[in-house]
């Protein structure tokens, strides 16, 4: 695994897995980077405050586990893969191509 903790638009983007309803995730999204990792192996702090922030003003909870970004509704209920794919593409699209996993 590689670990780049700088991102410079143009250079090769890359992927970034988003699944929904893995085991013990069974109302939420995952969002994975394996191969931007910082120093101490986490999802750079860039790539999660972007996330935040464009989920910031909706119903939509994001919760940083270090190696995995989990998102979900306030009502667990709900799924909406257009909605967070789209937030998740304007978050990350800079330095990420984002894999939507079934």
């Amino acid at each position: 695994m590689s670990e780049r903790t700088s991102f410079e638009p143009g250079k090769r983007k890359e992927e970034a897995y988003v699944s929904f309803g893995g085991a013990s995730h069974e109302s939420q999204y995952i969002f994975m980077t394996p191969n931007l990792r910082n120093e101490q192996g986490f999802i750079p702090t860039t790539i999660v405050a972007a996330i935040t922030k464009t989920f910031q003003g909706t119903e939509w909870v994001v919760d940083n586990r270090g190696t995995r970004i989990e998102i979900h509704h306030r009502d667990y209920r709900t799924r909406d893969d257009e909605f967070v794919g789209e937030r998740l593409k304007e978050a990350v699209g800079e330095w990420c191509d984002l894999v939507l996993l079934p």
